[in-house]
């Protein structure tokens, strides 16, 4: 636990709401090879070196619910 706690709603919304409403920050179907964390740079598979200053990856993975 820390000192602080934050409370915050997670809605999902499909891939093509977010790129129209960021299109120069979303990457979809790119393969991550490695992060650097300290220089902050991705590196994909197809070579390509993105620079971040900000960084959310979703998988598109989903909760386990039990019911």
């Amino acid at each position: 636990m820390s000192k602080f706690l934050e409370e915050f709603d997670v809605e999902e919304k499909p891939f093509s709401h977010l790129a129209e409403q960021y299109p120069n920050l979303v990457i979809k179907n790119t393969v991550l090879e490695r992060l650097d964390t300290d220089q902050q740079i991705l590196f994909c598979s197809n070579n390509v070196q993105i620079q971040y200053d900000k960084l959310c990856i979703c998988t598109g993975a989903r909760p386990k619910v039990s019911t």
